[in-house]
């Protein structure tokens, strides 16, 4: 350092006295009553919010310089005050005197003997209450504003002119108080230039909103891609440090507005805590940051969420669209999120993109006004059938409600949301099933009672679509399912017959039930709809009366009961008596053995074996209801080529379909009987002819072809000795 020549500091010191007549003696001082004070004859420069009284003379080497402000926030401009004296002036010991206003910054350079400088400084309300947000936005831990005021920083001459070696111009005095405070400049320009990008409406409601009661949301504003990459770490540098969120915060790092247009980014930082609870939800950060984009890529320029705009984001992801059609009722019930979206629209989007992943999810269930044509200002979700969109509506609500206790609903709830690709499959999936099940004319006409609240048949699809949902999640946690496409259209496939057959009010009821009752209903059920899928399986057409082939029938007769002694029709069965018996005994039209049909475990149907396709179910139940019976030699036999058939050992032949086809329908008159698990010891004798007469009956066989082979035993299996005439 260069010493000060003692002529030099005399000079100065003169330079700096007091005012001869001005009071030296309050406790108070504003910040320019005490330069007239104290230094009065001092020279002054004056710029755009800065004043220098320059006691000292250390900007008389200063060059002049344009005007040049640095604005903290988008409508706070602080004023910077120098005071330069010798530390021998009486200026020296009354700074502590000077209160500033609010706005104000004001640095006390004492010039030493030795060519050093002692800077104090003192900070306005505002600039602290901007520090405070600076601090806390980068984690600085090290720092205690308290002590400011009772600090000072040694410099030597020529650093405190570096600061403005291009003129004493108002973004250099900022800059040279936040250097003092050992902060750094770039991060410090950043702050504010992120401070900028919103007006004074967003930064507060950023500043309130916690997502999930717990999330912190922060968003980031850069130039480039490029310099996010720096910020986040996945680039390193040298000259940028990285900034990482805590546990409980999620950072969202955004091109600024001049660059979005040809730069759409959006890069996610999320804390430890966010990440588990994300896995939890089965949510990536890749869904957030394509959320994101998807929402800000076009609106960067939006104001307006109009109808036109709600079948764009649609047609984008659901998500996106959820997100925007709450918008647009938010909007209309809260002015103030308007406004607040309107002054930021890119960052707004960005934000509710990340609280629509991370919070409660139930804030967005589409409301009725979007599935019910009858609801003031009907707005459908999915254009086209009311019906189709009311019901996707349902199932969207419906895995709404059960996402917070399952899992499974979440992950597949989240892809649906997520990805337009697997949403798209999804409802084209629904739409085809309920094409294929005719679900529309069979449900309105079956389950209309049991929907009694639903005024139309678009709410009657929407509640039945929750009741699906819910249905759905019982199997899953029954049966430890994974939620794919696949599985959910088969639970809502069985779903639709468990209504129709149970009614939903039944099925709702499932949920109060222990697990292992619940189990086994649900197990009588699929049994059930095993049954009515194999035997319906086996009809040609809705009117197979009209398209059978009798002359193919007739093959299958012993030419002996082809006579007018039997009737032409299914239906006159019960007017043939046996003339032995005359009570309701008849003899089969085709089988021609005698049998009461009323004891028979219900009426003879209009069945065809030919179509059969032996299933792994199909093959349970068929063993199932030959458990009851003896071990015999023809029926392990016959299972075993049924499982060969199944698993493409060998080719089905006519008597493995027919053996399939009349154990399992033998089986439905058993349970029909009420025998379902009875032992044959156990159960009248008459039982089995009933049954087995009736079932020969339905399928129009008899016991033996005209040739005398068995129609149901393979004719490799010889030792059947078990046929009762």
């Amino acid at each position: 350092m260069e010493l000060i020549s003692q002529n030099y500091f005399e000079e100065i010191l003169y330079n700096s006295r007091a005012h001869p007549v001005f009071n030296k003696d309050w406790n108070v001082y504003t910040s320019v009553k005490y330069a007239d004070t104290f230094l009065p004859f001092v020279h002054g420069i004056t710029g755009t919010n800065t004043m220098v009284f320059d006691g000292a003379k250390l900007f008389e080497t200063i060059p002049k310089a344009n005007k040049n402000i640095l604005k903290l926030s988008e409508s706070q401009l602080i004023s910077s005050l120098i005071y330069t004296y010798p530390i021998d002036a009486l200026a020296t010991r009354k700074k502590d005197s000077v209160q500033l206003s609010k706005n104000e910054v004001c640095s006390f350079v004492e010039l030493n003997r030795n060519g050093s400088v002692d800077i104090s400084l003192k900070l306005g309300s505002n600039f602290k209450k901007f520090l405070n947000t600076y601090l806390q936005h980068t984690k600085t831990s090290n720092f205690n504003i308290h002590t400011i005021g009772n600090t000072s920083i040694t410099k030597s001459v020529s650093e405190f002119k570096k600061y403005f070696q291009n003129g004493s111009v108002h973004k250099n005095h900022m800059l040279y108080v936040f250097d003092l405070l050992g902060l750094s400049q770039n991060n410090v320009l950043d702050f504010i230039a992120y401070t900028q990008a919103f007006n004074t409406k967003f930064i507060s409601y950023l500043e309130k909103l916690v997502i999930a009661e717990k999330y912190k949301i922060t968003v980031f504003i850069e130039k480039s891609r490029k310099d996010i990459l720096y910020k986040t770490g996945v680039l390193t540098s040298k000259d940028t440090q990285p900034i990482f969120p805590e546990k409980n915060e999620i950072y969202i790092w955004l091109v600024s507005k001049d660059y979005i247009k040809y730069e759409p980014t959006a890069e996610i930082q999320i804390g430890v805590s966010v990440a588990k609870d994300f896995i939890e939800k089965g949510v990536t950060k890749e869904n957030i940051q394509t959320l994101i984009i998807t929402q800000i890529e076009d609106e960067i320029d939006q104001r307006v969420i109009g109808n036109d705009y709600l079948e764009e984001k649609l047609d984008k992801a659901m998500a996106s669209a959820m997100i925007a059609y709450a918008l647009q009722e938010e909007f209309t019930k809260n002015p103030v999120s308007k406004e607040v979206f309107e002054s930021s629209p890119t960052a707004f989007f960005a934000v509710k993109a990340a609280e629509f992943t991370a919070d409660s999810i139930k804030k967005y269930r589409i409301s009725e006004a979007r599935w019910n044509p009858h609801a003031q200002g009907f707005n459908p979700l999915f254009k086209g059938n009311t019906i189709h969109n009311a019901f996707f509506c349902g199932i969207i609500n419906g895995l709404i409600d059960l996402a917070a206790g399952l899992p499974e609903m979440i992950g597949f709830l989240s892809k649906i949301l997520h990805s337009k690709s697997f949403a798209s499959e999804f409802f084209d999936s629904i739409k085809k099933l309920i094409d294929e099940e005719k679900i529309i004319e069979t449900i309105l006409e079956a389950l209309g009672k049991d929907y009694k609240n639903a005024k139309s048949p678009e709410a009657l699809f929407y509640f039945m679509a929750i009741d699906v949902i819910n249905l759905i999640s019982i199997l899953i946690g029954l049966y430890g399912t994974a939620v794919s496409i696949q599985n959910f259209v088969r639970f809502t496939r069985r779903s639709f017959r468990y209504f129709r057959r149970y009614s939903p009010k039944k099925m709702r009821s499932l949920d109060e039930l222990p697990s292992s009752e619940k189990q086994k209903i649900l197990d009588d059920i699929e049994e059930d709809i095993v049954i009515d899928d194999i035997l319906d399986k086996t009809d040609e057409s809705d009117n197979l009366l009209d398209d059978f082939d009798n002359d193919e029938l007739l093959d299958d007769i012993p030419e002996d009961i082809e006579n007018d002694d039997f009737i032409d029709d299914i239906d006159d069965l019960d007017e043939v008596k046996d003339p032995i018996n005359k009570s309701s005994q008849i003899v089969g039209k085709y089988s021609r053995r005698t049998f009461d049909p009323d004891n028979a475990g219900g009426p003879i149907l209009d069945l065809n074996w030919k179509n059969t396709v032996i299933t792994k179910e199909g093959i349970v139940i068929v063993k199932k209801h030959l458990s009851r019976f003896d071990k015999t030699a023809a029926n392990t036999k016959m299972i075993n080529r049924l499982e060969s058939v199944e698993r493409g050992d060998i080719e089905i032949t006519d008597w493995d379909k027919r053996f399939y086809t009349h154990e399992i329908r033998e089986y439905d008159r058993y349970k029909n009987l009420g025998y379902e698990k009875t032992k044959n010891v156990d159960i009248p004798e008459e039982v089995w002819n009933n049954t087995h007469t009736a079932t020969l009956e339905d399928f129009k066989l008899s016991e033996f072809n005209q040739n005398g082979i068995d129609n149901l035993y393979h004719p490799d299996i010889n030792d059947i000795d078990f046929h009762i005439p």
